[in-house]
């Protein structure tokens, strides 16, 4: 394992994940190039996902480059 990497047990990984995170906001924190969001997980655990805009990368090989 990388030593930058989490482990698959921290990460969101399906959409199910994402639009928990996303319609169930209670905390929000932005500037021009990064936004944060965060919702009280049912488990306790703290969780990650990461989100790339096309506006900001556009081709999908280069986005995956930056969440890897």
């Amino acid at each position: 394992m990388n030593t930058f990497e989490f482990p698959r047990s921290v990460r969101l990984l399906s959409p199910g994940d994402f639009s928990q995170v996303f319609n169930n906001t209670e905390f929000k924190a932005s500037n021009r190039y990064l936004l944060v969001l965060a919702t009280p997980s049912k488990s306790g655990d703290s969780r990650l996902g990461f989100v790339i805009a096309k506006k900001h990368v556009k081709h999908a090989v280069q986005r995956n480059r930056v969440k890897r």
